[in-house]
């Protein structure tokens, strides 16, 4: 078990304490409004102080290798955009016929089976919406954890 994982047990069971303490039917176990606003204090300058220690070495230490702060602050970016897009999605018209391979079969509305490996036909003047945050979100794209941030 990690330091920070001992630290945050350890915390835990005190703030269990505190609280079973102050259910008590017995008053003489109890804190008074003071002594649980003193504690509350306790407790959020601690986990704030911790938390903002942390930070403030992240930071120095991402200040002091700008090689690691690139790549961090790329993958931030870049993943950031892939959950939460500026935009959910597009429409585009087609200025030629095309045609689109599929990796699955796709059955169209029709009952038209297009087989792995076939291909849905576009003509000139079509429109074709692209599902920006759909595909974001794809497990098949992006594996089973697709709409966690990574």
């Amino acid at each position: 078990m990690c330091l920070c994982t001992k630290r945050a047990s350890k915390a835990d069971v005190h703030r269990k304490k505190l609280a079973k303490a102050n259910l008590s039917t017995d008053e003489s176990k109890r804190l008074s409004d003071a002594e649980l606003l003193d504690q509350c204090s306790t407790f959020l300058h601690a986990g704030s102080d911790s938390v903002a220690l942390a930070i403030s070495w992240c930071l120095h230490l991402l200040s002091k290798n700008p090689t690691i702060q690139a790549r961090l602050r790329e993958a931030v970016v870049r993943e950031t955009l892939r959950l939460c897009p500026p935009v959910h999605g597009t429409i585009r018209v087609a200025i030629e016929d095309d045609r689109i391979p599929v990796s699955e079969p796709i059955t169209l509305r029709d009952g038209t089976v297009i087989p792995k490996g076939g291909h849905i036909t576009i003509r000139k003047g079509s429109y074709v919406h692209i599902p920006i945050e759909g595909l974001n979100y794809s497990s098949d794209i992006w594996g089973p954890t697709a709409q966690e941030f990574e």
